[in-house]
């Protein structure tokens, strides 16, 4: 996507302090002979108030353009300056970013108040006459402190459900039940719930840690401790015009050079640094769930050690404008260099290591993203992004390689519809030659998740433990049903010829 098209002689870094007596004796060399463009007054006139403050406004403008125009001048040859604005500048995007995130912490606890979860799935193969019509309902629940579960399951043609069933986990037993296969209530026998549903030892996991403030607090931490590390004799600054994509971009580029002295010189310090500052040892403690004793001694072990392993590198960053925004960012040596360009609607990643060359390249048009991945100057993949955030991801892709050709759409939802009441769902398809064999294939889940809400109970007062002979034979007309159903019989299921003993 880039390319350099000139490199400048390289302009190292500069300090304010040495030019400071010349540029003073400049200062005043020019604002002597700065012409105001105003006439003398005459001797024994004397300005006024509004004359006064004319001339002093004039003359601070001059001084302060000066004074501007010679630290413009210091900022943009210095590359320390720019590393820090840029890195300065990334910290407040994620900072920004981190403030939009919608934490809904402690909103559902699975091991406090009852969870339900329910929805539907569909699966068509465009091959397999039937399928399309057919789909699965399920509906599960849990209430973990009441030691309670319950599980529907069903299929349904169109409208017609041809057969389901619902089970219940209820003071160590499990009962059964359903709409269409029978009436009764069926005690199936004990089933210990602590057996199933052991979760005690999530309990931490499911409970957030730390807030977002805390991960804020860390990462300006060691943003700020990266700062204060860097080496200011392992830079060099250079003006560099970039060719992206046919339009020549003005840079400065900033390149930090990694050899085994400035590694190891940069690790020290920045575990220098961040032993420095206690709170930002406790929230990487709280972030990576270890002791703050534990993130003490390995900085302190950083701080300590010294790497033997030989490389020569660079890490280097092309700015352009006043602001100093970011085009390119390469990391690399001669043999292997991983690059990002970034530059108006248009974007490249490469990764070009170990003899296999990664590219990525994207272009943005309004909310769309459009990516194309080659490996090694092959093509294998465009991806079309409609919708990456928050809510969920739809996405539209190609494949291709020898003898594959496939495309379809990936989509993913989820919205809060009300309170501790969530919906979305979740699509996948696929379309193409699969080396030599064509396919159409489509699976869709839809959910609705719910907490707080007390689960569907049900009367085991009568619960029998042997089928009625009526039951039997309602489940043997039922089981027609299902086992001639499509969905049945597409996962390799015989279908049943229908005689006498059906009912038919």
């Amino acid at each position: 996507m880039s390319e350099e098209v000139k490199n400048e002689v390289p302009t190292m870094n500069q300090t304010v302090g040495s030019e400071a007596s010349t540029q003073a004796t400049n200062a005043v060399g020019e604002l002597e002979t700065f012409d105001l463009g105003v006439d003398a007054p005459k001797e024994k006139k004397k300005l006024n108030r509004k004359g006064i403050t004319v001339v002093i406004l004039v003359l601070l403008v001059s001084v302060g353009a000066f004074v501007g125009y010679k630290a413009y001048k210091y900022f943009t040859k210095n590359p320390t300056k720019i590393i820090k604005e840029v890195i300065n500048r990334t910290y407040e995007d994620f900072s920004s970013g981190l403030k939009e995130v919608k934490t809904e912490q402690g909103e559902v606890s699975i091991l406090k108040e009852p969870i339900r979860i329910s929805g539907t799935l569909k699966y068509n193969d465009a091959s397999f006459v039937g399928l399309d019509r057919e789909t699965i309902v399920y509906d599960l629940g849990l209430d973990y402190s009441k030691k309670y579960a319950t599980g529907y399951v069903g299929l349904k043609e169109n409208a017609k459900t041809l057969g389901d069933v619902r089970v219940y986990l209820k003071n160590d037993r499990m009962y059964m039940t359903s709409d269409t296969m029978f009436d009764n209530v069926y005690d199936l026998g004990e089933s210990k719930f602590s057996d199933m549903f052991d979760l005690s030892s999530l309990e931490g996991d499911l409970t957030p840690v730390y807030t977002t403030e805390d991960l804020d607090y860390a990462v300006r931490g060691l943003k700020d401790a990266l700062i204060e590390s860097l080496d200011a004799e392992a830079m060099t600054i250079q003006d560099v015009n970039l060719d992206i994509d046919g339009e020549v971009v003005k840079t400065k580029k900033i390149t930090y050079k990694i050899d085994k002295e400035s590694y190891n010189k940069l690790s020290k310090t920045l575990a220098e640094n961040i032993l420095k500052d206690d709170k930002l040892i406790e929230k990487l403690a709280l972030i990576s769930s270890q002791s703050e004793d534990g993130v003490r001694s390995y900085f302190e072990s950083v701080k300590e050690s010294t790497s033997n392993e030989s490389f020569d590198g660079e890490f280097s960053i092309y700015t352009t404008g006043a602001d100093y925004k970011v085009v390119k960012v390469e990391f690399g040596d001669t043999f292997d260099m991983v690059t990002f360009t970034s530059h108006k609607d248009k974007f490249a990643f490469v990764w070009d290591v170990a003899g296999t060359k990664v590219e990525v390249e994207g272009a943005k048009t309004g909310k769309t993203v459009d990516l194309n991945v080659s490996v090694n100057g092959e093509r294998y993949a465009n991806l079309k992004i409609n919708k990456f955030d928050q809510e969920g991801i739809d996405i539209d892709y190609k494949l291709m390689n020898e003898g594959l050709e496939l495309n379809g759409n990936l989509k993913l939802t989820l919205k809060k519809t009300g309170d501790k009441k969530y919906s979305g769902e979740a699509k996948a398809s696929i379309k193409g030659d699969m080396g030599g064999q064509k396919g159409n294939y489509a699976l869709g889940i839809t959910y609705d998740v719910e907490s707080g809400k007390e689960l569907p109970n049900v009367d085991v007062s009568k619960a029998m433990t042997e089928f009625t002979y009526e039951d039997t034979n309602k489940m043997t007309v039922q089981m027609f049903y299902l086992q001639n159903s499509a969905f049945y019989q597409y996962f390799g299921g015989e279908p049943l010829i229908p005689d006498e003993s059906y009912g038919f």
